[in-house]
């Protein structure tokens, strides 16, 4: 065990700029925060689910000492991916955070379809059309893409996952 945390920070740290200072990442909170949080999720994870209005409180709750970065992970793939592009397309229109939180309102992971993902843009203000062009985009497909190889550089298992510091807390544990 202790090699394995041993491990894990070392991991941290090797990726730490990657993990904490991505100019393109989303974030809640002051940019400035002394402490900053980054969450790897799922639009399907029922825990990410579960802890979206726990993650949304942190600024507020630690009075602006807090930033929570997001990073787009979709471990179940397929419709997980395209709604980890939708809420980063909704981002390039200023919506992310909207999005993001419309998404994990979804209660059941049978309601996140391509027609869901579409009529949830348009709730939030995001422009659909511009939405789908901008999903297809290399730009965006990189983003995304890194946020994969990060975790995978983290050895990170699953969702939600939570950076601290060189701590990783696993799960929805608050």
């Amino acid at each position: 065990k202790a090699e394995a945390a041993a491990a894990m920070k070392a991991a941290i740290t090797a990726n730490a700029a990657a993990l904490y200072n991505t100019s393109t990442d989303h974030f809640i909170g002051p940019a400035d925060a002394p402490v900053t949080i980054v969450e790897f999720f799922d639009y399907r994870c029922g825990y990410c689910k579960r802890s979206v209005d726990y993650v949304q409180g942190l600024p507020k709750k630690y009075n602006g000492k807090v930033r929570v970065v997001f990073k787009e992970y979709p471990i179940f793939g397929g419709i997980s991916e395209t709604a980890a592009l939708a809420a980063l397309a909704a981002g390039n229109q200023g919506k992310y955070n909207e999005m993001h939180i419309a998404l994990m309102g979804l209660k059941s992971n049978d309601d996140l379809t391509e027609k869901k993902i579409d009529e949830l843009a348009a709730q939030v203000g995001v422009n659909v059309k511009k939405m789908r062009a901008d999903m297809k985009s290399v730009t965006l497909q990189k983003q995304l893409n890194d946020m994969q190889v990060l975790g995978h550089a983290l050895d990170l298992g699953g969702t939600p996952g939570f950076y601290i510091g060189d701590e990783h807390v696993e799960g929805a544990n608050l």
